[in-house]
């Protein structure tokens, strides 16, 4: 065998060799990294904390629930439903008060995990269930339920408690744009959340 296919082969098993600490190291870091780690692991929970749309008088509570199955390491998927109250007022002594009850589908990226808190972004969109109330100054009152498509973008943190639970710091932008309800108020309905939950490991 000549010098040059030896040291071709040299450097042949150098690569594999960094191929294959990289793999392992990969592998280990994904395995033991993130809440998020892991593949096909499935979490529970319930969820509470402040609301607030753009025209809104006041801030509200909002609370629901939901239900995250993690993909792979770094990427999961979640499924949340929630329900709050506001209220708004108008130049004409105009009153309305709007409950809604968003069901939302997220697609969440770890770009951070750490053993005990992940940090992660999500984006989606859902359907919100509304009912709506109106009363202008001397007239009856008038109801309108419906329902609208609306998209979502936000951001939070996981901090594991246990082996089995940990807390969840979400925040949120929701891009609900009502023309029916526009058309009466004047009013823009988008809204942030801010919401503290508390989650499950099934596995």
């Amino acid at each position: 065998m000549s010098s040059q296919q030896m040291k071709k082969e040299r450097t042949t098993v150098h690569k594999a060799l960094r191929v294959a600490l990289f793999s392992a190291a990969l592998g280990l870091f994904t395995s033991q990294s993130g809440l998020a780690g892991g593949i096909l692991g499935l979490d529970l929970g319930v969820h509470g904390g402040a609301t607030g749309a753009q025209d809104s008088e006041t801030n509200n509570f909002i609370g629901g629930v939901q239900a995250r199955l993690h993909l792979i390491s770094f990427l999961g998927v979640e499924l949340r439903g929630s329900a709050f109250q506001s209220s708004y007022e108008g130049p004409l002594s105009q009153s309305a008060d709007l409950t809604t009850y968003p069901i939302q589908g997220s697609l969440m990226l770890y770009p951070i995990p750490l053993p005990k808190l992940s940090i992660y972004v999500l984006g989606g969109g859902g359907y919100h269930s509304y009912d709506f109330e109106y009363r202008s100054s001397g007239s009856s009152l008038v109801s309108v339920t419906g329902g609208q498509w609306a998209a979502h973008a936000g951001a939070g943190i996981d901090i594991r408690l246990s082996k089995a639970f940990f807390l969840n710091l979400d925040g949120r932008y929701v891009f609900l744009d009502v023309s029916e309800l526009s058309q009466i108020t004047g009013k823009d309905f988008d809204y942030w959340s801010a919401t503290v939950g508390l989650n499950w490991r099934l596995f």
